[in-house]
């Protein structure tokens, strides 16, 4: 769970860099929206399925992480469109929100699992 929490973190730093222009790192917002591909998303949608999908709250854990990777993809679009000052407000605003709540819910996630 450590691992994902500094993985969707790294995110932001990921995004800021490419509004700053300071990153090589070719990001595909077709290929960032998919919450499956990630390692946190591998696990929502196979073992974590299989152990924790009777609990509510890993419902809300795999929308909000949905939500976080359509929100990454934003970003990055806008920054492939040279639309930087709408990257900007999208990293800030709608993915930031989204980030949160991620790391929030793994975090009690953690918690729960008594770790």
């Amino acid at each position: 769970i450590d691992t994902a929490i500094a993985a969707h973190e790294n995110w932001k730093v990921r995004l800021h860099s490419q509004i700053a222009g300071n990153s090589t790192e070719q990001l595909d917002p077709a290929l960032i929206c998919m919450d499956d591909r990630c390692e946190l998303g591998k696990w929502l949608h196979g073992p974590g399925q299989r152990s924790l999908g009777k609990y509510p709250a890993f419902s809300v854990l795999v929308a909000r992480h949905r939500y976080f990777h359509v929100q990454a993809s934003t970003v990055a679009a806008h920054v492939q469109a040279g639309d930087m000052a709408s990257a900007e407000k999208a990293l800030n605003g709608p993915f930031k929100h989204g980030s949160n709540q991620v790391v929030l819910l793994l975090k009690e996630l953690k918690r729960g699992l008594g770790g």
